[in-house]
């Protein structure tokens, strides 16, 4: 097929192509134009304020340096002698450091220092470069001058300075014109006295020269004004100094640039354009901190620092500007005719190639759409064409059959729509894209997504399609579906991998033979045989890895041969056999047969498990249990003799418990106790005893519970009712010391480890106090040592006390001296007052869910129940930690003592 088109419609053609070439380059002239201008008056401001910058540090450098040497004259060494000493020798001095100083800097007129009251002491003057020092009889009396006043009145550190003016010499304007400007400051000697100033006239050329040095290098002017726009400097000196001489009084800046004065004249910096150019400008503070200067001044002879200030102006005039407007079209314009030729040439052969490309495009559209037809005709694959992006351009009758979805849907989708999240996470679709452009071809296999959210597994070729000149002209995906062949693939690999996996994880030797022999066996086997590798088994018969007679005398090959025929009719079988290692060492096993079927080949697996050390164990378990047998008859009558004394001791312990009547016969005291060991025989321990009038308390705790436990509660009453009976000093350090000495031998001659926390409490009655000084209310005085548990002490008054007494003593039966750790301290008894002592089995009690007792409920129960009497006291305490235990078994003594004061 061809199609030919006829010369107007070429001519057409030919327009409309250089139309659309042509109007792109206009507007990109344009942009560049503007762009030109843009950054050309850009470079114009950055210029003109990178140069005022210079200016700008150049005049405020200036200043500094002025600042700095007047700053050194007032307190170099020179002139601090001359405050000292006055003569003749230290003024010549003096005088000369002014001459060294106008010699070499060149920059000052004069160098002077006036007394305080206005005398010139010393002055040096340059004399147009031919310095020297003015005589004694020249020097002048200058207090009657503004400059001097003016400055005589400043601060340490504080500077002066007059304005930017004409030297004036006898009421004359000097010729040639010398620009001036004076710095002064006062000058004070050791004991901080003002002694005159120092004063420095600064010839204003030097400044202004170099401004002109700097802007003759650049096409702009630089301005300096005063504060009235008078010009200080321009570039054409017939303009300045108009505020001092009379035939230039009206050139000022305002005069001559009104309208940008009245800009400059109220903003600090700036830059704009006006009709007249673009002007830059800024303010300089030369005594201002703020404009960069470091000194200590802060204040001028007539204004403030803040006030004292010049405008430094750069201006560009507009026809500089005009110029480089013209200079910019004269640039763009020459190029831009040359590519209006070029366009034309481009728009001639693009019109023809596309006269071609039309004729080609007709017969291109004829062979897509035979192709379209006989891709619809096939339904087993889905056959879908793809642009370069890899967006879905066709989509046949397979595609909508396998992915369930009809062209109008998925027309204009990603190819990623059938890819799950995973996969274009980890960029597989852009993967395979590419490798189809590099290679031409790519082939893939994974999930796909159909319509209604299912997975298949789809075996895919991507193909790049090339237009003529290689560049992408799109894809084709043809996709088949393989969930079936897939499934049936996985699941024969499962198999196999959990059959392996098991296969050689196996804890016991497993061995595959069929009629010639072994031909497989996993690395247990390997090992329990004593080989190097499974080759070392391979062939062999599983009668070949035993001894010649099994030990019931059976021929171990005709015996095998018997169980592996049983196996084959049975399937499983299972039984006890004796194998040989290659080193010809013997061992028992346990043997189970499987008769396996793989592909209709007849297979055996044997399992073997070595037990020979299980043989081993039960062995020594029925001579174990023989034995065990022999110790419970022994270990019965033993603990019916243990059980015999343990009754014995509970009861001592009991016996020696005081007794209910002894506690009510006691004067001046209600008391009650309580004990319950966990075990048998406990190992808490309490006494009262009376003795000579008073009583004595004791409560203590031994590590540990049972017999040996116990048998040493009952040793430490023993001790302490011996010692009382034999009226041992009844000193209760002294007592408590003897008492732990008597423990702690007999602790060690029993090679034992136990000991014992213990406190005594010695209560005196007020009738037996020969005191004077207490309280009338007082009834008894009550001493404690001995470290054990806080003592409370419940108030009649509602107050709770609680003594620690873990800085009163130290366990007993650890050392055979503990007298330097034992103190003592009273407490005073009032009527209704009451006492607690307890052990740690009520604190430490501990309910089901883990919690403790605590002594915050001890404290409480007590407050609670302080008015009853000590029985009815220790009966509550006691039924409150059982309340709070519950069914928890009790894991501590619980020991309880309640007196209270009558």
């Amino acid at each position: 097929m061809s199609i030919a088109f006829s010369l107007s419609k070429k001519i057409q053609r030919f327009l409309l192509t250089y139309l659309l070439l042509i109007l792109p380059a206009i507007a990109i002239g344009v942009v560049i134009y503007y762009a030109e201008m843009k950054t050309n008056k850009i470079a114009l401001e950055i210029r003109a304020t990178n140069n005022l910058q210079g200016q700008f540090e150049l005049v405020l450098n200036e200043f500094k340096y002025i600042i700095s040497d007047l700053s050194f004259l007032a307190e170099h060494n020179e002139i601090k002698a001359l405050l000292e000493s006055d003569n003749i020798q230290t003024r010549q001095n003096l005088a000369k450091e002014y001459l060294a100083i106008v010699t070499h800097k060149k920059i000052y007129d004069q160098a002077r220092f006036l007394d305080q009251d206005g005398l010139e002491i010393a002055r040096a003057n340059f004399n147009n470069g031919n310095p020297f020092i003015v005589p004694e009889d020249k020097l002048q009396d200058k207090g009657s001058r503004y400059y001097f006043q003016d400055a005589f009145v400043l601060k340490r550190g504080e500077i002066f300075v007059s304005p930017f003016d004409l030297n004036v010499e006898g009421g004359k304007i000097e010729l040639p014109l010398k620009p001036m400007l004076r710095f002064a400051t006062p000058v004070f000697d050791n004991n901080d006295n003002k002694r005159g100033i120092v004063l420095l006239n600064y010839l204003g050329n030097h400044l202004l020269h170099k401004i002109r040095r700097l802007s003759s290098k650049n096409y702009y002017d630089i301005m300096l004004l005063n504060q009235q726009g008078f010009w200080l400097h321009s570039s054409s000196p017939d303009d300045e100094w108009g505020f001092m001489l009379e035939d230039r009084k009206d050139k000022t800046f305002g005069k001559r640039f009104p309208v940008e004065w009245e800009i400059i004249n109220v903003d600090k910096n700036g830059q704009f354009y006006t009709d007249n150019g673009l002007f830059t400008f800024d303010t300089v503070y030369p005594l201002n901190s703020k404009s960069n200067i470091k000194i200590n001044a802060t204040k001028t002879s007539n204004t403030d620092t803040s006030e004292y200030y010049w405008k430094l102006i750069s201006y560009i005039p507009s026809t500089v500007l005009t110029n480089s407007s013209k200079q910019i079209i004269t640039n763009i314009s020459l190029p831009f005719l040359g590519l209006i030729i070029l366009m034309a040439i481009i728009a001639l052969i693009i019109t023809n190639i596309l006269t071609k490309n039309a004729e080609s495009k007709a017969f291109l559209q004829y062979s897509e759409e035979q192709l379209r037809l006989l891709i619809e005709g096939v339904v087993d694959y889905a056959i879908i064409m793809l642009d370069p992006q890899g967006r879905i351009i066709s989509w046949n009758n397979g595609a909508k059959r396998i992915l369930q979805y009809t062209a109008d849907e998925i027309i204009g989708k990603n190819i990623s729509i059938f890819h799950p999240e995973e996969n274009i996470k980890e960029g597989k679709v852009e993967k395979i894209l590419t490798t189809a452009i590099k290679e031409g071809k790519a082939e893939d296999e994974g999930y796909q997504i159909r319509k209604n959210g299912s997975r298949y597994w789809a075996h895919i070729t991507l193909t790049a399609l090339l237009k003529p000149d290689g560049t992408l002209r799109g894809f084709t995906s043809v996709t088949r579906d393989i969930t079936e062949q897939k499934n049936a693939e996985e699941n024969i690999r499962q198999s196999e991998m959990m059959f392996r996996a098991l296969y050689e994880s196996s804890g016991d030797a497993i061995f595959l033979f069929d009629e010639n022999g072994i031909f497989d066996c996993n690395p247990l086997a390997v090992k329990t045989f004593g080989c190097n590798n499974k080759f070392d088994l391979i062939s062999f018969h599983f009668a070949d890895l035993s001894p010649p007679m099994q030990p019931n005398g059976e021929n171990s090959r005709e015996l095998a041969d018997k169980y592996i025929q049983l196996t084959i009719k049975e399937q499983i079988n299972s039984f006890e056999w004796t194998h040989s290692r290659l080193d010809n060492t013997n061992f028992q096993a346990e043997v189970l047969l499987n008769s396996l079927n793989f592909y209709d080949w007849p297979v055996l697996q044997a399992v073997v498990r070595d037990i020979t050390e299980r043989k081993k164990t039960e062995k020594k378990i029925e001579l174990a249990n023989k034995r065990i047998q022999e110790l419970n008859k022994q270990l019965l009558s033993e603990n019916q003799l243990m059980s015999a004394e343990l009754e014995i001791t509970r009861k001592l312990q009991q016996m020696m418990l005081p007794k209910e009547r002894e506690l009510s016969n006691i004067k001046n005291l209600d008391v009650a106790g309580f004990m319950s060991p966990a075990e048998t025989v406990g190992g808490d321990y309490y006494d009262v005893l009376q003795y000579n009038g008073h009583v004595l308390f004791a409560i203590g705790d031994v590590t540990g519970h049972g017999l040996e436990s116990g048998v040493l509660t009952v040793m430490v009453q023993t001790a302490v009712r011996t010692m009382l009976a034999h009226n041992e000093n009844t000193d209760l350090p002294k007592f408590l010391n003897t008492l732990n000495n008597v423990i702690y031998n007999n602790v060690q001659r029993m090679n034992s480890d136990k000991n014992l926390t213990l406190t005594l409490l010695n209560y005196e009655p007020i009738n037996s106090l020969t005191q004077s000084n207490l309280a009338e209310d007082i009834k008894g005085i009550l001493y404690s040592s001995g470290q054990h548990e806080t003592i409370i002490v419940a108030r009649a008054t509602g107050d709770m006390e609680n003594i620690d007494t873990v800085d009163l003593g130290f366990p007993i039966g650890l050392e055979a001296d503990i007298s330097e750790w034992i103190a003592q301290v009273s407490i005073p008894l009032k009527a209704g007052d009451v006492v607690v002592l307890y052990t740690d089995g009520i604190t430490e009690a501990e309910n089901c869910n883990k919690e403790l007792y605590g002594l915050e409920q001890l404290y409480k129960i007590i407050k609670q129940n302080r008015h009853l009497g000590a029985e009815d006291i220790r009966y509550n305490i006691v039924y409150d930690v059982l309340k709070f235990i519950d069914e928890q078994e009790i894991y501590d003594d619980i020991t309880l003592l309640v007196f209270k004061q009558k």
